[in-house]
């Protein structure tokens, strides 16, 4: 059925009249491609896109637990064969949770030759690292402070442009017009049972000081990770603080 799946697409792309149309079709056939496996016409594919990959394939990605640092840093590396095949060996270490096999191959990645201009490859074997060093940490019962490990690398902005993400551990985030959303997740799992401590500091010199916080699984992920999200939807107009 997937194979059906990017025939179809495949079709589509070849019938596409406008660049609007190939970029959309383009940019599907890459998500569903990765998706069934079939890499080397998602990375043919992919290099052939003009612009970023269109919004609506990318939510097809996550949908699977496919995060962009995860699916462009497999498909960068998808025509160096051994790069990739010690790639693939991590990647499923690590989704089985075999994190002591996991950890020397996405070491072994870092130090690839082949991969020294591949940056994606190079983002998601350094992200993998920093999630592992958490998750063992974790698997021990021990409390972690979230902020303090690999904050470039672990944490990701999802949604908005407001984020920033500080030397001493604070993640800050702005609005710039009503009703704005940002997202930003952990990319490490920390299991079904966890406890998290934080605190939400909402600045008296703002003019719009309403916040909400969600903590917990990100829902794109599934079974294939979990994640902590910090989630903001706040109005310019609005006075007083909402925690929710």
């Amino acid at each position: 059925l997937c194979r059906h799946v990017v025939k179809l697409q495949q079709s589509l792309l070849q019938n596409a009249k406008t660049e609007k149309d190939i970029h959309y079709y383009r940019s599907f056939l890459v998500a569903n491609a990765y998706l069934a496996r079939d890499y080397a016409t998602a990375h043919e594919q992919y290099a052939l896109l003009k612009q970023p990959i269109h919004s609506g394939a990318d939510v097809r990605l996550k949908e699977f637990g496919q995060l962009s640092f995860l699916w462009a840093g497999m498909l960068e590396a998808q025509d160096l064969p051994e790069d990739f095949a010690t790639l693939q060996k991590a990647e499923d270490a690590y989704r089985e949770h075999r994190l002591p096999e996991a950890l020397p191959l996405y070491q072994e990645l870092l130090k690839s030759p082949t991969l020294a201009e591949r940056k994606k490859t190079l983002k998601l074997a350094r992200i993998r690292l920093a999630a592992i060093a958490v998750e063992l940490r974790l698997a021990t019962g021990e409390w972690v402070r979230l902020a303090d490990n690999e904050r470039k690398l672990l944490w990701q902005p999802d949604w908005g442009d407001g984020w920033w993400n500080y030397a001493d551990g604070e993640l800050s985030y702005r609005a710039t017009k009503a009703g704005e959303l940002g997202r930003i997740i952990m990319n490490a799992r920390i299991g079904r049972e966890f406890e998290v401590r934080a605190r939400l500091d909402n600045s008296a010199e703002l003019s719009h000081p309403q916040i909400g916080i969600v903590v917990g699984h990100f829902w794109g992920c599934g079974t294939y990770a979990t994640a902590v999200c910090g989630q903001t939807d706040p109005d310019p107009k609005s006075t007083g603080a909402a925690l929710v």
